[in-house]
């Protein structure tokens, strides 16, 4: 062994050295693989982990036909979905929070993203990477946040606003409009990556003719921007 040693070190080609260093990029390779391997599989058991616990958590409030303040719920059964197509007053809400939520969702998605791309508004790396968040997090997050801030006994905002001497709740986040508040914050960032990625993709030379032309930004933006995206 300190023959080939020395056979390896002065420069001498070998079988023996070649299979010794062959030997060393392996297990090199193999060590790398085996790091790599333990961090995915523990970056997929956490996102596995914030995934499936919200959606099991909802199954067995959406099943829970027992004491609703119980937990775990005491009786499971399908009443609640038999209900929910006995009452014309349940849908007509839910089409009525949906569509809010998808005009507030639009609304917020393209004025931000007419606003990082067509103007020179300060941080506009830092909004961009703000308004994409939602977009990988799961709304039940967002929902138990903001149930947490604009609950209308026990939530902070209240709370502080009745610590002022308000005598009525200032938000209430349970209303119809709240939860469409909520829905159209995540829905937004949807809307927001779908249509600035149609302006990037957008000839700016179109917009500059019409201001050109005497339109202005917000004419402009009426006329011809909004056209252009309104696929997206």
């Amino acid at each position: 062994m300190p023959h080939i040693a020395n056979m390896c070190g002065s420069g001498t080609p070998s079988l023996a050295c070649n299979n010794r260093q062959r030997g060393k990029g392996h297990t090199s390779m193999a060590s790398r693989f085996n790091t790599q391997t333990l961090l995915t599989g523990v970056v997929m058991v956490i996102c596995a982990g914030l995934v499936l616990y919200p959606l099991v958590f909802l199954v067995q409030v959406a099943l829970n036909t027992g004491d609703p303040q119980a937990w775990p719920p005491e009786q499971y059964g399908i009443d609640n979905f038999d209900g929910l197509f006995r009452s014309p007053k349940v849908l007509l809400n839910t089409l009525h929070v949906s569509a809010l939520a998808t005009c507030m969702a639009v609304l917020i998605g393209f004025t931000m993203a007419w606003i990082l791309s067509r103007t020179d508004v300060p941080g506009r790396r830092a909004l961009e990477s703000l308004m994409s968040l939602p977009y990988y997090v799961t709304p039940l997050v967002g929902a138990l946040a903001w149930s947490a801030l604009g609950s209308p006994r026990g939530g902070i905002i209240n709370q502080f606003w009745f610590a002022l001497g308000g005598t009525t709740a200032l938000v209430n986040i349970n209303s119809p409009g709240g939860i469409a508040w909520v829905m159209a914050l995540f829905e937004g960032s949807v809307a927001f990556v779908m249509i600035s990625a149609a302006m990037k993709s957008m000839d700016p030379a179109l917009e500059e003719s019409s201001q050109v032309l005497g339109a202005g930004k917000f004419e402009t933006m009426l006329r011809v921007t909004l056209p252009l995206v309104a696929p997206a």
